[in-house]
């Protein structure tokens, strides 16, 4: 998959962190917007669920959560 591309897909990742869960992109839209978005058409659905599966941890990992005070803090 392009560098362009990838980074389309982290772009969307992102966005879902501070979203409701219900909302989250799954691989079908994420194809979906791909070539309607960013003219890309020859994403596979398994090289886009690879990639998603292997990204999606790494972000949510760098994500800011509320720590037990109530104030945010970097999670580690």
């Amino acid at each position: 998959m392009p560098e362009p591309v990838k980074g389309f897909i982290d772009a969307m990742l992102r966005a879902d962190l501070a979203g409701p869960k219900k909302q989250r992109h799954f691989i079908d839209r994420v194809l979906q917007r791909l070539p309607a978005e960013h003219d890309f058409e020859q994403a596979s659905y398994s090289t886009v669920r690879d990639y998603m599966r292997r990204r999606r941890p790494s972000m949510s990992r760098g994500s800011v959560r509320p720590s037990p005070t109530g104030s945010p803090s970097a999670a580690h």
